[in-house]
């Protein structure tokens, strides 16, 4: 059986590495997997029980740092790259898969030493023009997660258009009253639930859903939004403060609340009536097939890979713009209307089953197996 390694530096446990498991467990039966995470983090303690894992010093490189915390970074890259490239020799390792462009920073490296084959899954947004060209010259496929990621290389031979797919029989909608959000929140029986679930970062337009909550309130007291969130690696860690200052500031508090993010989402996904994704330039957007599969109406910004996954007037709605007062137009068009929330919502189900189902990953498989 031939040996694929994972590698996914990040500490965190989001969409990426979810997203992961999902082609580890479609992988599974026909190859031996093994990863390399940083040794910390939730992702690490998720995996450490199923498959064989290496620990490595992986530096979280964050952009816009000083000269000489980037020099650390590139010497560290070059350290680890020697490393890994030992471990994948010793283990006689057959393909190296890099989980995001994180990941992928090592591969030059990895190559120059052990001439395996590489596989890059892009999950996130690309890096400049020269150092994207430079890990896909050095890696031997190439997989994007959307359209969006993919019409952004260069042309190439080399690269594929995967979505990203979900096992439809883990999100099954059903009627629960809102019990968990009521534990938490024991005021929620009698209002609308409305949602943004994603990292705590700033890109993630936290700032607009609260502007779109404000113009909603000052109409009506029937809802109730709530941000499911954490700052993940703490690479944030004055920005919940400033969304609950800013939260303060609307006199919002009786109508909004920040939660951490639960593990799994799926419990709070059924509770939710409508969801709003306002991230722009999304790589993907993992959370709308999500909340897709349990049956719930999304509203996201016509932009990125949300623009591929949500049918506007048939599964949800997209924005062309992040305007608040555009956004809240649309939401209330939801929230006043069940009857097409419950249509949007099966629609959306329907969809996921047919363009996002896990049997997506299948393909992956055949890269592997031609490599």
């Amino acid at each position: 059986m031939k040996k694929v390694l994972f590698v996914s530096p990040s500490s965190k446990f989001s969409g990426a590495e979810i997203s992961l498991l999902d082609v580890i467990e479609v992988l599974k039966d026909n190859y031996e997997i093994s990863l390399i995470t940083s040794g910390k983090g939730k992702f690490h303690d998720k995996v450490k029980k199923r498959f064989p894992v290496y620990t490595f010093d992986l530096t979280d490189f964050r952009r816009n740092q000083g000269p000489g915390t980037t020099l650390l970074y590139l010497l560290n890259i070059i350290r680890n790259s020697i490393k890994i490239a030992g471990l994948v020799r010793r283990e006689k390792i057959s393909i190296v898969y890099f989980n995001g462009i994180k990941a992928a920073l090592y591969a030059p490296g990895i190559r120059l030493f052990s001439g395996k084959k590489m596989v890059w899954h892009i999950r996130d947004m690309l890096p400049g023009k020269i150092l994207s060209r430079l890990l896909l010259f050095f890696s031997d496929r190439v997989i994007c997660n959307s359209q969006f990621i993919y019409k952004q290389l260069p042309s190439s031979e080399k690269k594929a258009l995967i979505y990203n797919g979900i096992d439809i029989h883990k999100f099954s909608p059903r009627h629960s009253g809102k019990k968990l959000l009521q534990a938490e929140l024991p005021f929620l029986l009698s209002r609308l639930v409305v949602a943004q679930i994603g990292q705590l970062e700033q890109w993630k337009n936290h700032h607009l859903f609260i502007d779109v909550a404000r113009r909603i309130i000052s109409r009506r007291e029937d809802v109730h939004f709530v941000i499911f969130s954490s700052d993940m690696g703490s690479a944030f860690p004055e920005y919940r403060q400033q969304l609950q200052e800013l939260i303060r500031a609307a006199a919002l508090e009786s109508n909004f609340s920040i939660l951490d993010f639960k593990d799994p989402i799926t419990g709070y996904l059924n509770e939710i009536d409508i969801l709003l994704h306002l991230a722009c330039n999304e790589p993907f957007g993992r959370v709308l097939i999500e909340a897709m599969a349990m049956a719930k109406p999304v509203l996201a910004i016509k932009s990125g890979g949300p623009a591929e996954i949500v049918q506007d007037g048939k599964t949800g709605y997209l924005a062309d713009s992040l305007s608040a007062d555009v956004i809240a137009d649309k939401l209330e068009v939801l929230m006043d209307n069940e009857a097409l929330r419950e249509r949007f919502g099966q629609a959306g189900r329907k969809r996921v089953q047919e363009r996002f189902n896990i049997h997506n990953l299948m393909e992956i498989g055949e890269i592997l197996s031609r490599l």
